[in-house]
């Protein structure tokens, strides 16, 4: 069961905040735990009550996604890595078509949840899923952690994987962020 309690910069109750700074307002709710499919996690928060990344690298994949998807992440832990692992995830379960279309909606939907809609791009994110999924990322034999050992380059500067396919011209045009552009130099693989 979760308990949250709500925080005031005096520390005592605040008043009901509007639906959507309470939506946004993650920094403001501790939780003391979480019981997901039957395993307790103890979720740990520094000063700023952020959940610690380790804490959130434990979760199950299960637990995780159900945290992207209901945007509970805080914002700082949902980099390129967690991006990544949001992929694998839809790459294990879902058809490649699909694993793209919840994990481009899920991230534009949360960037969008973050005030960051201008940072979300449609071609950078179908192209890296499609490349993941070609270098492994839908073998259900691997783990998450597998899938990175064996492909390292993604969690490099991914630029020079994607400047194979993508000249930056393409990649710099406003339609490129909200719809998938076809490269314009190396196909991607299918």
């Amino acid at each position: 069961m979760r308990k949250a309690r709500q925080l005031d910069s005096g520390g005592g109750n605040s008043p009901i905040a509007p639906a959507r700074q309470r939506a946004c307002a993650w920094r403001k709710i501790s939780l003391d735990s979480t019981t997901v499919d039957t395993f307790k996690i103890d979720i740990t928060f520094n000063q700023d009550l952020s959940i610690r990344m380790d804490a959130i690298r434990d979760f199950t994949d299960d637990a995780f996604l159900e945290a992207f998807l209901a945007c509970r992440l805080p914002a700082h832990a949902f980099n390129h890595r967690n991006h990544l692992r949001v992929a694998w995830i839809h790459l294990q379960r879902f058809p490649i078509d699909e694993a793209i279309e919840r994990t481009c909606a899920g991230i534009a939907r949360y960037a969008a949840h973050l005030d960051a809609s201008h940072r979300y791009h449609r071609t950078l994110t179908e192209a890296l899923v499609r490349l993941m999924a070609h270098a492994g990322g839908a073998d259900r034999s691997l783990a998450f952690e597998g899938f990175l050992a064996q492909a390292p380059a993604f969690l490099g500067d991914c630029r020079i994987m994607i400047a194979e396919h993508y000249s930056p011209e393409l990649l710099a045009r406003p339609d490129a962020r909200y719809d998938f552009l076809s490269p314009d130099r190396l196909p991607l693989p299918s």
